[in-house]
């Protein structure tokens, strides 16, 4: 073959015109006193009742074997058709017999057999690579032709059809298999798998008698799954960069891991959905702002929103948008997330908490310089106020044709941001509609703080003030006191909803603001209030 390894063999050679046999073709004809018929266009030769499988060029595959070997159609052990014997041992019993002594060969167990002669050092150069021992000696071809002829037992190539069939199948499926392996560990053992396919085929091939080539279809298997990667990388790839890039900022890590691999849950037209929403922003950032330099502004903004995104993500909300201070995000799109109201009051609460622990560190005097990795101080304390709100709003890919957003539109998210502007009315800095109260089913305990009248809506709404339990437990006592005072209110008894307020006013910022309210009624005339409704109108956004 063309790496010089001995695998097939040449029954036939032409001399002056004539087709000659080859040594182990003679022998095999000259025992069986057969003649030769040479049928090359059916790819065959004939010898007695032997039939050898060749090629056009009259080679055949040979088979090699150890001495231990099998009967092909029984299984049954059968003695080597050939052994090695040394030359100097037949010299050796030569001349034991001329002399009248013992040989060390009997010549008898050699009486009609096939003798071949080679040698075997190494410096006569006869010694020939096949593919059981790279230096065997060159005569080992010529005597496993011969075994093969008189045992019958012929290789055949596997038919060119079958061949690039084989390949074809092996390709598509490692192709196909590719496609699909979403990780690269997966890959690794696809790849594996089926270059142990390869070599399975072959070696089935060769227990029923048939060569099946190993090199190409390797390759092939390697071609497919390198090309089926790079269409990956063009398509799948593409799309994943596409969605990693789309909402890496938008959401959690996880999330976009999620959508990765689930693109199918993914929808980048609008729907209409039940979000819920939530808006923050800082108390009197306009001030704030106005007493730091550009880059005092840009650091502490860094810092801040990073400690409030951090949060949210880690519950699975989707990061809307910035503007300036404020925080718009949501939860449920674009993946669904099954407890959005819990989650979405869940970070919340988990904002304010963090903002109670960084509030020293903020109030700290400016410096003068950046110091690396020290939170920013800004002077001041920093209060944030948070509104959310459960809906059903349209939610997806907003925009002109060449630049959109992710976001939500409707009349629930409106209401989410008035909320987070409601908070001044109640001294309040989180506060939630009663649909999100009512949707999270118990999850925190809230306070009702009111109804209000927001701008843009004909319909009130009642707002609620949710709070971990240990914060509940603690100010349960005024918050009953404030609950008593808010019945009061919505029946129009102003003089006792006055003193029930005005119990707690001092320690609590809702029940001052209430107070100031009932003073305020008290102060007009009492047929002022006949159409009385418990409603606070807000005139501002």
């Amino acid at each position: 073959d063309a790496d010089g390894v001995f695998r097939r063999y040449r029954l036939l050679v032409t001399h002056q015109g004539e087709p000659m046999p080859t040594l182990a073709l003679a022998a095999l004809a000259a025992s069986l006193d057969e003649e030769i018929d040479i049928d090359l266009g059916r790819g065959r030769i004939r010898v007695g009742d032997v039939v050898v499988p060749v090629d056009d060029e009259g080679r055949f595959l040979l088979r090699y074997t150890t001495p231990e070997r099998s009967d092909p159609d029984t299984g049954d052990p059968v003695p080597a058709y050939h052994e090695f014997v040394p030359a100097f041992d037949v010299v050796i019993s030569g001349n034991n017999l001329l002399l009248g002594g013992e040989p060390l060969i009997d010549p008898a167990d050699y009486e009609g057999k096939h003798i071949m002669i080679g040698p075997s050092a190494a410096g006569l150069l006869d010694l020939r690579p096949t593919p059981l021992n790279p230096r065997a000696p060159g005569v080992t071809a010529h005597a496993t032709a011969l075994d093969n002829l008189l045992a019958g037992d012929f290789l055949r190539d596997l038919p060119p059809v079958v061949s690039v069939v084989l390949i074809l199948l092996l390709c598509v499926g490692a192709a196909y298999a590719a496609t699909y392996a979403e990780r690269t560990v997966a890959e690794i053992l696809l790849i594996i798998g089926f270059l142990a396919g390869v070599v399975g085929l072959a070696i089935g091939g060769y227990l029923v008698n048939f060569w099946v080539p190993m090199v190409v279809p390797m390759i092939a298997v390697f071609v497919a799954v390198a090309s089926a990667n790079v269409a990956n990388y063009a398509t799948e790839g593409a799309e994943k960069r596409f969605i990693s890039g789309a909402f890496g900022t938008y959401v959690s890590p996880a999330l976009v891991d999620q959508l990765i691999e689930n693109p199918d849950r993914l929808s980048l037209t609008g729907e209409r959905k039940e979000l819920t929403m939530f808006f923050s922003d800082i108390q009197g950032f306009t001030t704030l702002s106005e007493g730091l330099r550009p880059e005092q502004l840009s650091e502490f903004l860094t810092h801040y929103l990073t400690e409030l995104v951090t949060i949210i993500q880690d519950e699975n909300g989707t990061i809307d948008k910035f503007e300036g201070d404020a925080i718009i995000a949501f939860w449920n799109a674009p993946l669904d997330v099954e407890d959005h109201p819990v989650r979405g009051v869940r970070a919340a609460l988990a904002c304010q908490r963090r903002l109670i622990e960084l509030r020293p560190e903020y109030a700290k005097p400016i410096p003068d310089a950046p110091t690396e990795g020290a939170i920013p101080g800004v002077g001041r304390d920093i209060f944030t106020r948070m509104g959310l709100n459960t809906a059903t709003v349209s939610v997806g890919n907003f925009g002109s044709e060449s630049r959109f957003d992710y976001t939500a539109l409707g009349d629930g998210m409106n209401l989410a941001a008035r909320l987070e502007g409601a908070n001044k009315q109640f001294g309040t800095f989180l506060m939630i509609s009663e649909n999100t109260q009512r949707a999270m089913n118990g999850a925190f305990p809230t306070r009702e703080l009111g109804r209000l009248q927001v701008v843009g809506r004909r319909e009130p709404v009642t707002v609620f003030e949710p709070m971990l339990q240990e914060d509940y437990d603690v100010r349960a006592e005024a918050i009953h006191d404030y609950e008593e005072g808010l019945q009061f209110w919505y029946n129009n008894r102003m003089g006792e909803a006055e003193k029930a307020f005005a119990k707690i006013a001092e320690a609590d910022r809702p029940a001052a603001r209430m107070l100031d309210a009932c003073r305020r009624l008290l102060e007009e005339p009492a047929d002022s209030r006949t159409s009385w409704s418990g409603v606070v109108s807000l005139t501002e956004k």
